[in-house]
């Protein structure tokens, strides 16, 4: 593989990358991850984009899905030099009917600026964020006795694997907030 001059990721820098966040890759899915992150120039070693693979396990559906974080999207704005944050907080709204389970600190939506420099001056870019839109809710699944198969249940979960969205759902609406 060459070096791009894009990102000149050095030979044991792309080892790690391929040993932590691509480790289950093949080599085509690592080499167009790569290619992503030198033409975006994003660093999967500072965490601004992630390589997902869905359905692993299963080749006719596995899936691979470049993610870029919400570091990844700053740094690509901030490279335009036309760039500003929010000089506020998040604005977020709440509503204590829907705290629960699946949504434990009642969060209805999350809104925040960004700033683009344009004919002379800044021009306010507001991304808005609903909780029914972002947060992973997910169904869960039961072993049906009868078909001796995996059914989908109407039961809803926040996704376990998503920790932060239970820990920190504040942050977590507010950067898919700054990200739209």
């Amino acid at each position: 593989m060459t070096t791009n001059a894009l990102v000149p990721f050095t030979g044991s820098q792309l080892s790690l990358i391929r040993k932590t966040v691509s480790k289950d890759a093949t080599d085509v899915e690592f080499d167009w991850f790569v290619e992503n992150c030198r033409l975006l120039r994003l660093n999967p070693l500072r965490r601004q984009c992630y390589l997902f693979l869905f359905h692993k396990d299963n080749p006719k559906k596995r899936q691979a899905v470049i993610v870029t974080a919400i570091d990844g999207f700053r740094a690509i704005a901030d490279r335009s030099g036309n760039y500003r944050p929010d000089d506020a907080a998040p604005r977020i709204e709440y509503d204590e009917t829907l705290v629960g389970s699946l949504n434990p600190a009642g969060i209805v939506k999350a809104e925040v600026a960004v700033y683009k420099w344009s004919h002379g001056e800044w021009h306010r870019g507001p991304g808005t964020a609903h909780w029914k839109e972002f947060a992973p809710i997910r169904y869960k699944w039961a072993d049906d006795p009868e078909s001796g198969k995996r059914v989908r249940t109407e039961h809803q979960e926040l996704d376990p694997g998503k920790e932060g969205w239970t820990t920190m759902p504040n942050l977590m609406i507010a950067k898919c907030a700054e990200a739209q």
